[in-house]
């Protein structure tokens, strides 16, 4: 089957100021187990229900309302309920009720936390909570009950976990402190497995954050640091480091603000002014995409603040303050090719009145601009035109109809 573009394309959906979402910067996207959206931003915490968005912010007048509107991370508990870290503090929206909660002692009660927790790591059975100074509680969900286990029991004594960041899989609890200290625990016995101090040499004034993929290697990146991204080979112990330097796997930047994996096993590195680079971990390729004013399913922004591949396989991309992306591959079908007058190689002319396929590539008739032919192979396009001073040339330049016959005569019918 004939198509105009030897390699994969991205087309993306978007939501803009537009569709209900206010200006400002996206901080973070989750989408929570009944499928909603919920998109933190400086400018209020946004719930898209895949057709309307509800802004929920702060009101001086109203004490169910968020502490601050400035809303950097988002996590869900098990409960189904919605933690808002915010820059002045942690509240806890109940989408049950509709209520937000400033001050959640219910919450803290109900996961038996000791404090307000400073991260939470959570997957489908289970949300572990670091509390600092404290140490972690853990919540089972099928147990409906939690175990607490101080920084003396994981090994953690006089650390400082104050910007600690964490995530979980099924069998491991991963932490990255702010000096760089990679930490893996087994979650059936909590025994520190897992150490490194590789990334201490790095600075990291607002910590670390890390991303785990599905063979359970370690993505590792300074939050809004310049060092690029760091991968940590769980089946070997060893580190790679991806940057603008690096002699495979090079980044287009060293800004890497976000990771996420998609439902093909590429890495999707957001950053900020390169776009998205994306990273083949088993054929050692990377690719970039980026802003492209021309096309109207371009991503928005060329700085991709924060990542999240959900359930269904659909990439969600918020940038700095043009709103989100979304991206899977069967929500736009068809790719749109059309003249534009800054790119050489696009469709020379838009007003197409017939095709034909043929094994070379494929010839197209126009209204006013005479035969195309797209060259498959070197992806260029040639024009054959009615010239009045050569009797071999095109009869006319309006192409209404094109014919292969069975003898492979080509028959071209004109206006």
């Amino acid at each position: 089957m004939f198509t105009l573009s030897a390699q994969p394309s991205y087309r993306f959906s978007s939501i803009t100021v537009d569709d209900g979402l206010s200006y400002g910067m996206v901080n973070h996207i989750i989408r929570d187990s009944r499928g909603l959206i919920w998109i933190a931003m400086d400018a209020g915490l946004h719930l898209y229900d895949g057709n309307s968005i509800k802004r929920i912010t702060h009101d001086p007048n109203d004490t169910s309302s968020l502490i601050s509107s400035n809303v950097d991370h988002l996590f869900e508990g098990q409960k189904g309920e919605i933690w808002v870290n915010t820059d002045a503090g942690l509240n806890v929206y109940d989408i049950s009720t509709g209520l937000n909660s400033r001050d959640p002692e219910k919450w803290l009660a109900r996961y038996g936390l000791p404090a307000m927790p400073t991260h939470i790591a959570t997957n489908s059975q289970r949300s572990v909570f670091l509390v600092n100074g404290s140490g972690i509680v853990d919540y089972q969900s099928d147990r409906d009950s939690s175990v607490s286990y101080s920084l003396a029991e994981l090994g953690l004594k006089g650390a400082d976990l104050e910007l600690a960041y964490t995530s979980l899989t099924k069998d491991r609890y991963w932490m990255v402190t702010r000096d760089g200290i990679l930490f893996g625990w087994d979650t059936r016995s909590w025994e520190l497995v897992s150490m490194s101090d590789r990334l201490s040499r790095y600075s990291a004034d607002n910590g670390f954050k890390l991303f785990i993929d599905d063979d359970g290697d370690i993505w590792v990146f300074a939050n809004h640091g310049d060092d690029g991204v760091f991968f940590y080979d769980i089946s070997n112990s060893e580190w790679e480091h991806y940057h603008l330097e690096s002699k495979e796997l090079k980044l287009n930047t060293n800004l890497v603000r976000d990771v996420t994996q998609d439902a093909s096993g590429l890495i999707w590195v957001g950053t900020d002014h390169g776009g998205i680079n994306i990273i083949d971990k088993y054929h050692r390729t990377v690719a970039y995409i980026l802003h492209d004013p021309d096309e109207a399913n371009s991503i928005l922004h060329n700085s991709v603040m924060t990542l999240h591949c959900d359930q269904d396989g659909i990439v969600w991309m918020g940038t700095y303050k043009n709103g989100l992306n979304y991206y899977h591959e069967d929500l736009i079908r068809f790719e749109h090719h059309r003249y534009i007058a800054n790119k050489p190689n696009s469709l020379p002319f838009n007003d197409v009145n017939s095709f034909l396929e043929v094994s070379e590539g494929l010839w197209i008739g126009t209204n006013g601009r005479g035969l195309i032919f797209y060259d498959e192979a070197n992806q260029r396009y040639r024009t054959y035109r009615n010239d009045p001073e050569d009797p071999l040339s095109l009869g006319s330049d309006v192409v209404v109809s094109l014919f292969e016959d069975s003898q492979g005569a080509f028959w071209i019918g004109t206006y």
